[in-house]
């Protein structure tokens, strides 16, 4: 019986072995070559309501809610709901204060 060598490398200890693929051993010589490329991710259909807005009217619409969120501060007014109403061509905001819960 032949002496094994100490201190070798694994490319050294492997060399000249040929191994079979099977499906246990077949994808780890996949997963050195292969890159995975990174897939955009597909919009939600949640997301669908939001195309329509641009980001100008979006700047200008939460600059807006952020005056009024000041003001009803200002006014005292911490706890509140929007309601939102569409009368023809004309679509309405408004804040509408709530009562606290009570524990």
């Amino acid at each position: 019986m032949a002496k094994i060598p100490r201190g070798l490398s694994d490319e050294q200890m492997t060399a000249g072995m040929n191994e079979d693929l099977t499906f246990e051993n077949g994808g780890y010589q996949d997963e050195k070559t292969k890159k995975k490329k990174v897939q955009p991710k597909k919009k939600d259909d949640s997301n669908m309501l939001l195309d329509f807005v641009t980001p100008a009217l979006a700047e200008k619409l939460g600059r807006q809610l952020l005056e009024l969120k000041l003001a009803l501060y200002q006014e005292g007014i911490v706890d509140y709901r929007f309601r939102v109403e569409r009368q023809g061509h004309t679509i309405t905001m408004t804040a509408v204060e709530t009562k606290p819960k009570t524990k």
